[in-house]
């Protein structure tokens, strides 16, 4: 499985790649991000000044060109519109928006097309915007009102404009207040900061990493979670790996043999179905 990691993290040698710094076996420059104590913009600056405005940078799997000039930024975002057109996929993007099926993460396409032409021509065309205008003033005004009042006192500004933004945007849309604005702003927070942060599948897409670490670590939880729930079956588990191991004290003077044959045991003397224990619960994400 490493040596897959790590020949699927090289880039093609055939490709005209432009300049950036060595890549690292398995995580290419992933090290660069993690170990500096700088934001990710500023590293990639800092990289920049070195190597350049176009420079190759490898993420994991993912080979990735970073333009940092106005120049090479326009080459991209007018000459190449529709080449460069989709956003990157983002593992939490997707959970989050529903398979990437919002306006802003959506491949382009028909589908794309006719979302924007939703939101432009129904909700954010100039008559559409005006009339939520009245709300706007209330709303805005209620918050000029709120600061005035908390004249001499230290106040969450951040946090205030944070839920009248969030009410007028509920307002516009369900027609009503709601009074959880703070639940729904933090989770609105949350899932902004989910989809902007990198995450560990965004670059090894078979995500091999998670699903070993999380299934292997909550398979042993529940596990033992069962044992404590069911004092007859723990007792008979300790009981039959003392009479394995006696005093030998540690796993690795146990043949294979014989760990196959404890099972076997177990499986056909304990009808409790505690060794199904995997498919019996849910793991990871719900």
């Amino acid at each position: 499985m490493l040596f897959r990691i790590i020949t699927q993290s090289k880039p093609d040698p055939n490709l005209n790649l432009p300049p950036g710094p060595r890549k690292l076996p398995s995580i290419g420059n992933l090290h660069q991000l993690a170990a500096s104590s700088k934001l990710p913009h500023q590293v990639l600056t800092d990289l920049a000044g070195k190597y350049g405005p176009v420079m190759h940078l490898q993420f994991g799997q993912i080979s990735t060109v970073v333009i940092s000039s106005p120049e090479a930024a326009k080459e991209i975002i007018k000459t190449h519109e529709l080449t460069f057109f989709n956003r990157p996929e983002n593992i939490a993007a997707e959970i989050i928006f529903y398979n990437h099926s919002d306006l802003a993460m959506s491949p382009y396409g028909e589908y794309w097309r006719q979302l924007r032409k939703f939101y432009t021509v129904e909700l954010l065309s100039a008559k559409g915007v005006q009339s939520f205008h009245a709300l706007r003033e209330q709303e805005f005004a209620n918050l000029c009102k709120w600061i005035a009042s908390k004249e001499g006192l230290s106040i969450n500004l951040t946090e205030k404009i944070g839920f009248t933004t969030c009410d007028i945007i509920m307002q516009a849309s369900l027609g009503k207040k709601t009074d959880e604005l703070s639940k729904f702003t933090n989770i609105a927070n949350k899932c902004v900061e989910l989809a902007s942060v990198f995450n560990l599948a965004d670059f090894y897409p078979s995500e091999v990493f998670t699903a070993g670490i999380e299934t292997s670590a909550m398979t042993t939880n529940w596990i033992m979670v069962d044992m404590l729930r069911h004092p007859r079956v723990l007792k008979k588990a300790q009981d039959e790996v003392r009479l394995v191991f006696k005093d030998k004290g540690f796993v690795m003077s146990l043949r294979r043999a014989q760990v196959s044959k404890v099972s076997r045991k177990r499986i056909s003397k304990d009808p409790s179905g505690f060794t199904d224990t995997f498919s019996k619960r849910k793991y990871g994400a719900m």
